[in-house]
C-alpha cells in the first residue's frame, strides 16, 4: 500500500485562497513529513516511526504565505507555508526511522494541484504573506494514499503520540 506520515492541520484557515485556487475541500489538509511509497505492512511502519515521535510532540504550528512548486509562473502545486520549532527535526527523524528517500523537507500544506501548470504569480504577490492561522498538533498520522481519477484519497491508519505510542485507527 502507498503510505505517508503527516500532521493534521488544527487551526488552518485558507480563507479566500480555496475559492481562487479551486482548492480541495476543507478537512483534507495535512503537512506531509515523510512520503514512504509502497510498503507491505502499515503496522510495521507505525512501529518503526513511533520512537522518532517520542518527546517531539506537541508542536505549535503557524500557517502563512502562499507559494508554488515548481515556480509561480508554471505552478503544479499551490501551497501555504508551515512553520514551527521542531517541525523539520521531526520530519528528519521520521524519514531516518522509516528509510524514506523523500525530497528535502519543505513545511507546507498543499492547497491545489494544477494540470496543466498554472500561472499563479498574481496570487503569490497578493497572498505571499497571508496569515492562515495557527494551532498545536499532538500526533503524527500514518495515511494510506489511494490514487483515483479526481486525485488521491487519504485514509488515516495509525496515530502516533508524543510518547512514541502508535495506535491503529478503528472506524
Amino acid at each position: 500500500m502507498r503510505l505517508f506520515l503527516a500532521l493534521e492541520c488544527p487551526g488552518f484557515d485558507s480563507g479566500p485562497l480555496e475559492r481562487e485556487l479551486g482548492a480541495k475541500p476543507a478537512g483534507s489538509y495535512h503537512v506531509t513529513l515523510a512520503f514512504l511509497g509502497e510498503r507491505p505492512d502499515a503496522a510495521a511502519v507505525a512501529e518503526a516511526a513511533a520512537p522518532a515521535c517520542a518527546g517531539r510532540l506537541p508542536l505549535a504550528l503557524e500557517y502563512r504565505g502562499l507559494g508554488a512548486f515548481h515556480s509561480p509562473k508554471a505552478a503544479r502545486v499551490a501551497w501555504v507555508g508551515v512553520h514551527g520549532a521542531g517541525l523539520a527535526e521531526l520530519a528528519q527523524a521520521l524519514r531516518f526511522a522509516t528509510g524514506s528517500q523523500d525530497r528535502p523537507f519543505v513545511g507546507h500544506v498543499t492547497l491545489a494541484r494544477f494540470r496543466p501548470p498554472r500561472d499563479v504569480r498574481k496570487l503569490v504577490l497578493r497572498y505571499g504573506h497571508r496569515d492562515c492561522g495557527s494551532g498545536s498538533v499532538e500526533r503524527v498520522t500514518l495515511f494510506r494514499s489511494t490514487l483515483q481519477r479526481g486525485g488521491a484519497l487519504h485514509e488515516p491508519l495509525f496515530h502516533i503520540d508524543g510518547k512514541g505510542r502508535a495506535g491503529a485507527i478503528t472506524v
